[in-house]
């Protein structure tokens, strides 16, 4: 009788020879980032504008002037040649009016109706005058003896 046929045996597979793997690479240990500190920045305010009034209806346009002129006495004496004054009406101010022999003279036009029937009044530098006077555009002002006294 025939030997059965003999069943061929698997070869063997030879291991792998074995890689070298890298060395591992540690991860960089996150480090907290400082987070700003917000700081307060100051918001800029901005000054109101002024917004000229309209003409009142049946009112004379443009606006009159007002001539003022006198002496000037600062606590009792007469200031010296080429002080500097001004008159104002609110956020309007003249140009510079200079003082000779303690006398002045100033034209005061602010052209803006908001300034009507306002006060007008008189600064030697962070001094103010006793004496002030209202702003009418309405007609022309003059005064040639409105005299001011600064304390």
């Amino acid at each position: 009788t025939p030997y059965p046929t003999p069943t061929p045996y698997p070869t063997p597979t030879p291991y792998p020879t074995p890689i070298a793997y890298p060395t591992p690479i540690a991860e960089p240990t996150p480090t907290s980032m400082p987070v700003p500190t917000p700081t307060l920045v100051p918001v800029p305010t901005v000054a109101p504008t002024p917004t000229p009034v309209p003409t009142p209806s049946g009112s004379i346009a443009p606006l009159m002037f007002h001539q003022l002129s006198g002496n000037v006495k600062i606590g009792g004496v007469v200031p010296a040649n080429g002080t500097v004054m001004e008159a104002r009406i609110k956020w309007w101010v003249s140009d510079s009016i200079t003082i000779h022999d303690g006398k002045y003279i100033v034209i005061v036009t602010p052209n803006d109706w908001a300034l009507q029937l306002e006060l007008i009044t008189f600064h030697i530098g962070d001094k103010q005058a006793e004496e002030t006077s209202q702003y009418d555009g309405r007609q022309i002002g003059y005064s040639n003896s409105f005299d001011l006294t600064f304390s």
